[in-house]
This record gives structure tokens, C-alpha cells and sequence, in this order.
């Protein structure tokens, strides 16, 4: 299943990741996130 995410954005870097299913994942300042799948998937 392919989900769109909703980034908002505070004070230069990214708070927050929200999934089409409802979940959100809350990122920190210094937090270092990495998306890792397939080409072609949309990870940029």
C-alpha cells in the first residue's frame, strides 16, 4: 500500500512525519532519519 506523507516543518528542520493511515512518527533536532527501499518508490 502506498502512503502520502504530510511534513511540517519547525524552525528549519522536520518535527514531525504524518501517514495516510493516521500514524505520525516525531522526529528531534539532532534525530538523523534515513529512508531506505526500492528505486522508484518516491523516497526523494
Amino acid at each position: 500500500m502506498k502512503e502520502n506523507i504530510v511534513v511540517n516543518k519547525c524552525g528549519g528542520y522536520i518535527s514531525e512525519l504524518i501517514l495516510n493511515a493516521g500514524s505520525s512518527i516525531n522526529i528531534n533536532q539532532n534525530d538523523i532519519v534515513v529512508f531506505v527501499g526500492p528505486n522508484n518508490v518516491g523516497k526523494s
